[in-house]
């Protein structure tokens, strides 16, 4: 899918500073802040890519205001620890996006009250080099595909690999083991969150202690429901 990147300039970071933002936070150092993210199905939840923060802080997905730039209404938000975090999941609010919305995925420091999302306040959006750390993205249209899983018998390892799933919302691709009637059991001998839309070749680690050499596997689809990012199941 086609990657948008938004440069915002010196300028234009100036007004949003005086109109909305009311200071960033930059940084010079190795590590430079990032966050990557892509054009993804709609769904419950948003997916970014990678993102490096300095300090703990949040990943913030913001509207689109009525200038085209990103706006003040918060879509969903995550806590991020300093350092690189990838896959990083973030619930968001289906009252306030639909499929062909654009979104900008922020990454904000954590300060003033820890764990507590303060914008416009204390906890200002990271700017680097004059630029946002930030990356606007449209929400598809979700697949209407059939869901569907392929994968084959393959040598016993760490992991086991799926060759194609199909998902019509987020959910899980969960490897469960043989129950004594020889379907499926309800033990979970691995198991890796899935994005709605199609995924190639994923790789579930699988639990060395409860798996051999010879054992009969069952890779299942599952939904996200409930807490979205936990998997409860028995559950939603």
């Amino acid at each position: 899918m086609k990657k948008v990147n938004v440069l915002i300039t010196f300028a234009l970071l100036a007004m949003l500073a005086a109109a909305f933002i009311g200071g960033g936070h930059s940084y010079a150092q190795s590590a430079t802040p990032s966050l990557d993210a892509s054009d993804q199905s709609y769904g419950s939840s948003l997916t970014v890519t990678k993102v490096v923060a300095a300090q703990d802080g949040w990943v913030v997905v913001h509207n689109t205001g009525a200038d085209g730039n990103f706006g003040g209404t918060v879509l969903g938000k995550v806590l991020v620890k300093a350092g690189s975090t990838s896959n990083l999941s973030i619930p968001l609010d289906q009252t306030m996006v639909k499929a062909g919305d654009k979104v900008w995925p922020m990454l904000h420091i954590d300060a003033g009250v820890i764990g507590t999302y303060e914008f416009p306040g204390p906890d200002a959006p990271v700017v680097v080099n004059g630029n946002i750390v930030m990356k606007q993205i449209t929400l598809t249209a979700a697949m209407t595909a059939t869901p569907s899983i392929d994968v084959s018998d393959q040598a016993y390892g760490s992991s086991l690999t799926v060759a194609k799933v199909v998902a019509a919302q987020d959910g899980w691709v969960v490897v469960h083991n043989t129950g004594t009637d020889g379907n499926f059991g309800g033990t979970v001998l691995g198991k890796m969150l899935v994005k709605a839309g199609e995924t190639a070749n994923l790789k579930i680690n699988l639990d060395q202690t409860m798996v051999k050499a010879g054992d009969k596997v069952w890779p299942m689809l599952h939904i996200d429901a409930g807490v979205i990012g936990t998997y409860e199941f028995p559950g939603p």
